[in-house]
């Protein structure tokens, strides 16, 4: 099962509704510290070449592991926007976000 937003703007001249998905990455980053992913990041969410929005990263410097989340139009718009920014994505997935919601613990 896709999670697919459906939002009002169309792609400029098409008169469509867009449909995006969220989307699990993964990536296998040797090396890779805060300073290096942060750069990363940036890249990732100043990219205006494709309709997607970065929502988190978080690194596993133990692991040598990032994980990100995202929503776009496709698998391959996430891949070739983490490939402009220098995100080594080996794995791109659609998936379905739960919110959690913290009960009162009083």
């Amino acid at each position: 099962m896709e999670h697919t937003i459906k939002i009002d703007a169309a792609p400029p001249g098409t008169g469509q509704r867009s449909e995006l998905t969220t989307y699990f990455v993964e990536c296998y980053w040797p090396n890779v510290d805060e300073g290096r992913l942060e750069a990363v990041v940036e890249k990732l969410t100043t990219d205006d070449q494709a309709d997607i929005s970065w929502l988190s990263s978080i690194l596993i410097p133990g692991d040598e592991i990032v994980l990100c989340v995202a929503i776009g139009p496709s698998e391959e718009a996430i891949r070739a926007t983490a490939r402009r920014a220098g995100l080594p994505a080996e794995r791109v997935v659609s998936c379905v976000p739960v919110s959690l919601q913290r009960k009162d613990l009083r």
